[in-house]
């Protein structure tokens, strides 16, 4: 980003920054210089992004501001910022908007909020996103197979927590996380989808274009990458949001 004495404020928010970074270079073009501003004959700056990292910076706004709000009713700074006391609304939930990383230095980015502080994200933010995957055949299925992991991996935790630990409602199942990686995308889209493959639904999906279908998902914030132990896998943001996706029509293993 940049802004000088002469020109109209502009700013670029691009790069592997931190949410942190991305916001401050969003606050460059609304600097308090209003009457400068006026004596160039502007009334605003601007800035140049993409859709998710705007909603991030907004909605970053609303979170800060809700965290000094805590913290001025008696919260501890920890306990504000980890939302220790009362989750934060939707409209507070900047992670959903972004995979970049919390905070600069290692030991205050443990203290910062992770997904489950805040409550369920809504659909409006992602009506882009849906329509434009929604008639996109070899997405939709990719997306109905992640869906499917999902509920074949708590099913199986679910069951193997009655047989062995003998207890109806274990919480430690509810804390163990949900990855994948393209090997189980592609073997749950060939057991879901592989009677129709020769049929008018598409042709057989190939490495390549599942990869490719699995960085834009990523790209677009509805999956996020992760390197654990040398190994690529995949999380998944929000699966209230991935299943709003899904076109009944693909969702075969959905009824």
């Amino acid at each position: 980003p940049f802004r000088t004495s002469r020109p109209n404020p502009h700013g670029s928010i691009a790069g592997p920054r931190s949410e942190q970074r991305k916001f401050h270079s969003g606050n460059w073009t609304s600097f308090n210089g209003k009457s400068l501003l006026k004596k160039n004959g502007h009334t605003h700056g601007k800035i140049l992004t993409i859709k998710d990292d705007f909603l991030m910076a907004k909605k970053y706004c609303k979170y800060t501001a809700e965290v000094h709000e805590r913290c001025a009713n008696g919260e501890t700074p920890i306990e504000a910022l980890m939302g220790t006391n009362k989750k934060f609304s939707s409209e507070e939930n900047f992670l959903v908007h972004t995979n970049r990383k919390t905070g600069q230095d290692k030991t205050l980015a443990s203290l910062l909020p992770s997904d489950d502080v805040f409550e369920e994200p809504t659909a409006e933010d992602h009506v882009e996103k849906k329509n434009l995957y929604w008639n996109e055949s070899n997405i939709q299925k990719v997306m109905v197979a992640i869906s499917d992991l999902y509920d074949d991996f708590h099913h199986g935790e679910q069951a193997f927590s009655q047989q062995l630990l003998k207890i109806e409602d274990d919480k430690s199942i509810q804390e163990k996380e949900f990855t994948f990686t393209i090997n189980d995308v592609m073997d749950m889209y060939e057991d879901t989808f592989q009677h129709y493959s020769r049929k008018k639904r598409g042709t057989k999906l190939t490495k390549a274009t599942l990869q490719k279908i699995i960085n834009n998902l990523t790209k677009d914030v509805l999956l996020q990458k992760v390197v654990c132990d040398e190994r690529v896998i995949w999380k998944i943001k929000s699966i209230k949001i991935l299943r709003d996706m899904l076109n009944p029509e693909y969702a075969l293993s959905q009824g």
